[in-house]
């Protein structure tokens, strides 16, 4: 069984891209998630609401309360950079190296 979409045909075995390389499921599931548009918005926006909660923190004398949930914040943005470091790293095996070209990394 398969499906066009865009320059990609999916198959029950893998994706075909544009220059006819076949990856399996699974590496074309990863760079699928980490490339799809709203996965960006999200890294975007974890970025950013820590950095301004960050900066909140040390420019006004807040409460434990906050420190609490601005921890909170750091480490589910530290596991969402993770995800996408380990997820980008599954697509591109075995040329892991190509991950370091993208200015985004």
């Amino acid at each position: 069984m398969s499906y066009t979409t865009g320059s990609y045909a999916w198959t029950t075995t893998g994706v075909s891209g544009p220059n006819g390389v076949s990856r399996p499921n699974m590496r074309n599931l990863a760079l699928r998630i980490v490339d799809a548009r709203w996965f960006k918005l999200v890294l975007v926006v974890a970025i950013a609401g820590t950095a301004i909660a960050q900066g909140l923190s040390i420019s006004f004398n807040v409460g434990v309360q906050f420190d609490i949930w601005l921890g909170t914040l750091w480490l589910l943005t530290i596991l969402l950079l993770l995800l996408e470091v380990l997820a980008r790293f599954i697509g591109l095996a075995p040329q892991v190296y190509r991950y370091f070209g993208d200015g985004w990394n």
